[in-house]
Order: structure tokens, then C-alpha cells, then sequence
């Protein structure tokens, strides 16, 4: 078992074990949201670089 399987299913505290740290949902909501900022500012520069070659 790795060490998400091995946590307690009662657990009603979903935390990730990540390198030795625990993340908590919050955390990992956080880093998501970062992460689709992120990927949006990316597909507008793809887009204007699109732009730039017609």
C-alpha cells in the first residue's frame, strides 16, 4: 500500500501526504485555482502569438 492507501478511511479530514508534508484541501484547492490561472494566461498568449502570425 502506498501512503494515501495507507490513511485512515475514517479520516474525515482529506489530507494528501506529500513528500513527508500534508496538504490540506485548502491548500490543494488553492494550488488548483493557481494552477487554472495559470493555464488561462497561457492560452491567451498562445492565442495572440496565433495572432501575431496571420
Amino acid at each position: 500500500l502506498n501512503e494515501a492507501d495507507s490513511l485512515d478511511k475514517n479520516n474525515k479530514h482529506l489530507d494528501i501526504y506529500c513528500l513527508d508534508k500534508i496538504i490540506s484541501d485548502q491548500q490543494i484547492k488553492h494550488l488548483k485555482m493557481i494552477f487554472e490561472i495559470k493555464k488561462k494566461r497561457c492560452r491567451v498568449l498562445e492565442l495572440k502569438l496565433q495572432l501575431k502570425k496571420l
